[in-house]
């Protein structure tokens, strides 16, 4: 007898005993299965956060996505943007420090210097923003063409019995693909007759009945070009006529001429 309630306590104490464990291990497990739980919804976030924070580098320079076209000398904006906001702790590089000049390389916007040299590079700008992960963009810079625009001259000798010869210039701006000169980028142009000739244009009336003078922008323009008016009361045989042009992108100043052979001649 008394060796049944020795077996008989030994077994109770192994049945609380295991319905304790039991119990520690299914809390233990749940508590595991919540950690679990809880680092897969964080990281389901974060990876949902990364695939919907995009970023790009803007700028008036860009026409196509991805790449800058600028002139040598010139100076040009760049923002930084991302898909999360106002984007903060920005840092900005390039391949080419020397001809591709960071005015400053922190900021959501910074301005550039293009050296005289340049001739291509990178522009590279990477940060965050409110609950963004880190997002980095690059922009290609390729160099535009400085060119002249062209001058085209008619001219017409009426007859000397008449004391008077007509004729005029025009100014059309270059149509070469990589030549992106617009009238906005060309600040004056200083303007020369030959042989007594003299505008008759009367807008802007600074011309009018000069041998030369000056245009400043904007500029009066028929069909994108301009067109100035001119006699000559000798009735000469060819008149010279140029143009020196001033531009505010980087370009140099450059000067193109044209003399009237005939009906028609141009500077191209």
């Amino acid at each position: 007898m008394k060796n049944l309630k020795i077996y008989l306590g030994i077994a109770f104490i192994s049945v609380l005993t295991s319905a304790t464990f039991l119990a520690c291990s299914n809390d233990e497990n749940e508590k595991q299965t919540a950690k679990t739980s809880k680092e897969e919804s964080k990281t389901n976030s974060l990876t949902s956060k990364a695939a919907q924070t995009t970023c790009e580098i803007t700028s008036s320079s860009i026409s196509v996505a991805g790449t800058s076209e600028v002139f040598a000398g010139s100076q040009v904006t760049y923002t930084y943007t991302n898909t999360t906001g106002v984007p903060s702790d920005i840092q900005w590089s390039t391949n080419d420090p020397v001809n591709i000049q960071l005015l400053s390389n922190t900021g959501s916007t910074i301005t550039v210097k293009f050296g005289n040299n340049f001739t291509g590079g990178q522009i590279t700008a990477g940060g965050t923003g409110p609950g963004a992960l880190f997002c980095q963009s690059t922009v290609n810079v390729t160099k535009l063409a400085c060119c002249t625009p062209i001058l085209s001259a008619s001219y017409i000798c009426r007859g000397s019995g008449t004391g008077s010869a007509g004729g005029s210039l025009e100014i059309a701006l270059p149509t070469a693909n990589n030549c992106k000169i617009t009238w906005e980028h060309i600040t004056k142009i200083d303007l020369s007759l030959s042989d007594g000739t003299k505008f008759t244009v009367t807008n802007p009336s600074s011309l009018y009945n000069q041998s030369q003078g000056t245009l400043t922008y904007p500029y009066i323009l028929t069909n994108n070009k301009i067109n100035l008016p001119f006699r000559n009361q000798q009735c000469s045989p060819d008149i010279a006529c140029s143009a020196t042009f001033y531009f505010n992108n980087g370009c140099p100043t450059t000067t193109a001429t044209v003399v009237t052979l005939g009906p028609l001649e141009t500077s191209e």
